[in-house]
């Protein structure tokens, strides 16, 4: 959840079983709008454990 608007971030992953059609999807896809919201298309890379990302770490104090 976006701490500011409220609204879902809305993401997914998806598999691509071939590497250039992969990187046909990043290129034609990322920064396109599409019903009126713009995405972001890129490659997933593995977290490092124990990392956490800011908003991640914000989202979760809220939790009991």
């Amino acid at each position: 959840m976006d701490q500011k608007s409220g609204t879902s971030k809305g993401f997914g992953f998806i598999e691509m079983q071939k590497p250039g059609e992969a990187k046909a999807a990043v290129k034609n896809l990322n920064n396109k709008t599409v019903n009126g919201l713009k995405i972001r298309v890129k490659k997933a890379e593995t977290q490092k454990a124990g990392h956490r990302h800011s908003s991640d770490e914000s989202s979760n104090q809220d939790r009991p």
